[in-house]
């Protein structure tokens, strides 16, 4: 099943580091959000999202759109990880 799949190879690596940059984005957007007291849906209330947009968003299985990106941005000033992976996934 796994015979010639390997994680070195280019295309697996990439997605790799991909991954673990978006997991960590999700780690650090719950952490804010906990750290300021906020339950999930009073932080989708302030990004003006549904809260199933939001949890999605934690749990890694959607990605914000760009003006999304840009209100997590300015709610939760101050994050780099998301500020910098944000640049990064306007960029792909």
């Amino acid at each position: 099943m796994w015979d010639g799949i390997s994680i070195l190879h280019p295309p697996n690596q990439i997605l790799a580091l991909l991954f673990i940059l978006l997991y960590l984005i999700w780690i650090e957007l719950r952490r804010a959000r906990e750290a300021r007291g906020w339950t999930a849906e009073e932080a989708a209330e302030r990004l003006g999202v549904d809260v199933r947009t939001y949890l999605g968003w934690e749990r890694g299985e959607c990605q914000p759109r760009p003006l999304n990106r840009l209100a997590l941005q300015r709610t939760y000033r101050g994050l780099g990880t998301i500020r910098r992976t944000a640049v990064l996934l306007e960029s792909s």
